[in-house]
C-alpha cells in the first residue's frame, strides 16, 4: 500500500514509465531463471508450453496458465 501511495508524489516522466512497465517482465525473470536453470524436466516442459502458448496466442495470461497447468501436469505424471 505505502509504495502505491508514494507513488501519488511522483513526477511520471517518460523514463519513469518505461521502468514502470519493465517491472513486470523483470518480476517474471526472476520467477523463471531459478526453474530454467534447475533443469527439471516439469519446468523445462513448462517453458516450452509458455513459448508456444506465447507465439501462437500472444496472451501472457494465457501463457501463465499453461505454464502452470503443464507443470501440474508433468510433476503429477511423473511422481
Amino acid at each position: 500500500i505505502s509504495g502505491f501511495l508514494l507513488m501519488g508524489y511522483v513526477r511520471i516522466t517518460p523514463r519513469v514509465e518505461a521502468a514502470l512497465k519493465a517491472i513486470p517482465l523483470s518480476v517474471m525473470v526472476g520467477i523463471v531463471t531459478p526453474a530454467a536453470t534447475s533443469g527439471k524436466l516439469p519446468e523445462l516442459l513448462a517453458l516450452l508450453a509458455v513459448g508456444l502458448v506465447m507465439k501462437l496466442v500472444r496472451n501472457d495470461l494465457a501463457a501463465a496458465v499453461a505454464g502452470a497447468a503443464t507443470v501440474a501436469i508433468a510433476r503429477w505424471a511423473l511422481g
